[in-house]
């Protein structure tokens, strides 16, 4: 994300500078300046230091005409804290999991963030919610993340003629990190459920995680060693041609509560649909505003194996009369979901407040 805000704020004639454990190479030749950091910012207090010492050095180097952007709203505290030496603006963005866990554990910190911005992006009505239970803010607006349309533009929506990622039948794909609130058992049981209708049905499960082990252990209580696969973590060059492989797109991620963790928007969603692909979430988070229900996809109950499997069965047993919600889906992601448009809305609110 922090890659397309700068990338599209520099063709718009912005002086850019990003600080972060960034691929140098990414910007070269971009006009970018960049600052590498070798570690990330945590909740700890050396990062506060860290961070603050950070601030201080582009404060003496580049002035006071900055706006400082925080992909999280949580490293507004330090901000805060610096604020009259700096004289900057600030504007941040609220995703998902960090909004979730300071709104449960430290409200006030949350309030004061949120105040001492200039502007906050929340990516979804969920999230919005979350701030407006705090009290009224006049600096919040929902702004979604993008994709780079052109890429998915200029790219086949199915894949022929490579047998390690060419589908191979009825192909059910998620990517996401392994880990709990993704879903991943229920889209397993599901796949073992219907198995017998489809026999050719097959289920990818890429990306990496602390939770590769359980579903792998699910994988083979269920007996679906032969219907599955989990490729590992796959590259931004590789992900396109994932997705081109693919008939379906799922992932009914669900709330874990315990550990502060909800699916804040859903991006992979956005790029499924903007593939041509059926994509199947919940009504959980900021999935509803990732996917139009019965419109752009589907939304079904989380842990609802047996509602997902009913669904994979309709998709897959009659496939054409569902090519106008894929090609809803498609229209809908390219038109509304550019990070032209995206950065474009950002800017307006910038220049207005």
């Amino acid at each position: 994300m922090a890659y397309w805000i700068a990338r599209s704020l520099r063709s718009r004639g912005f002086k850019v500078v990003v600080a972060g454990r960034i691929d140098t190479q990414v910007f070269d030749g971009s006009g970018i300046e960049v600052f590498r950091l070798r570690k990330p910012f945590r909740t700890k207090n050396s990062s506060d230091i860290r961070l603050l010492l950070l601030l201080l050095r582009l404060r003496f180097r580049y002035g006071e005409k900055i706006v400082f952007y925080s992909l999280l709203i949580n490293n507004v505290k330090v901000f805060r804290w610096l604020r009259p030496a700096l004289k900057w603006k600030c504007v941040s963005f609220l995703h998902g999991n960090e909004t979730l866990r300071l709104f449960h554990k430290k409200k006030g910190t949350l309030r004061k963030n949120l105040r001492a911005c200039q502007h906050v992006f929340a990516n979804s009505r969920y999230i919005m919610k979350i701030v407006e239970d705090l009290g009224e803010f006049n600096n919040i607006s929902i702004v979604p993340p993008g994709i780079p349309v052109e890429r998915f533009l200029n790219h086949p929506t199915t894949v022929h003629g490579n047998p390690d990622i060419a589908s191979k039948g009825k192909t059910i794909l998620m990517l996401s990190r392994l880990v709990r609130r993704k879903g991943h058992l229920t889209v397993i049981k599901a796949v073992a459920s219907i198995r017998s209708r489809h026999p050719d049905i097959r289920l990818v499960i890429a990306g990496s995680g602390p939770y590769r082990t359980t579903i792998e252990d699910m994988i083979r209580q269920e007996g679906t060693e032969d219907m599955v696969e989990l490729p590992g973590f796959v590259s931004e060059n590789d992900k396109l041609d994932l997705y081109a492989s693919c008939d379906i797109y799922c992932m009914p991620s669900e709330i874990d509560e315990k550990n502060f963790e909800v699916e804040g928007f859903g991006i992979t969603f956005i790029e499924a649909s903007a593939m041509g692909k059926i994509v199947i979430g919940t009504d959980t988070g900021g999935i509803p505003d990732a996917i139009e229900r019965d419109r752009s996809g589907f939304l079904v109950r989380p842990g609802d194996h047996a509602q997902l499997a009913d669904l994979l069965d309709r998709i897959f047993t009659d496939p054409v009369s569902f090519q106008p919600i894929r090609n809803y889906a498609r229209q809908r992601a390219l038109s509304n979901f550019s990070w032209d448009k995206q950065i474009n809305r950002i800017i307006e609110k910038l220049m207005a407040s």
